[in-house]
């Protein structure tokens, strides 16, 4: 006699995915930055025909723009039974300031006094900067003060967090 025996292979073990360790990335952009990183799956079925081993895919995906901060990357890769396996990593975007701010001062003025020993005079300035300005603008004489006959250069400054100091002069 004979007899028949079919093999029905269920897999119960999802594919491993392989992802980096957690990473820091420096940027000197407010914006964040686009991160690169490299993701594989392996499964324990042996393919014997032409079927592909499981692709990762990940979300955010390896590229696409970080925000400042920490941001949790979930990547998934899937068997052609339906097993899923799931891995987790953390990219954390840190903000290299190195740009110093804008000092933003009038051009030169000429200001006519009212007596021959100088004057109170107002001026406008301002600073910028990519991150965020933390102190100042400050202006040596200051905005107001009273003038004397003659020139005086104003000099003014700013900086920012990360301790970069920005400079103008009129």
């Amino acid at each position: 006699g004979s007899f028949t025996v079919i093999l029905n292979y269920t897999e119960l073990f999802p594919p491993t995915v392989n992802v980096p360790s957690d990473m820091t990335v420096s940027t000197s952009s407010s914006s964040g930055d686009n991160v690169w990183f490299d993701v594989t799956a392996t499964d324990d079925v042996v393919y014997t025909d032409s079927t592909v081993s499981p692709i990762a895919t990940c979300s955010p995906a390896a590229g696409s723009l970080f925000l400042i901060g920490p941001t949790t990357v979930t990547c998934t890769a899937s068997d052609r039974l339906g097993n899923i396996g799931t891995e987790t990593f953390t990219v954390t975007v840190t903000l290299t300031d190195v740009i110093k701010p804008t000092v933003n001062v009038p051009s030169d003025m000429t200001v006519y006094a009212p007596t021959s020993s100088g004057d109170n005079v107002e001026f406008e300035f301002s600073a910028t900067d990519n991150v965020n300005v933390t102190s100042g603008p400050t202006c040596s004489p200051a905005s107001g003060s009273f003038f004397l006959d003659g020139s005086t250069t104003v000099t003014c400054t700013a900086s920012d967090a990360a301790g970069n100091t920005g400079t103008a002069s009129f």
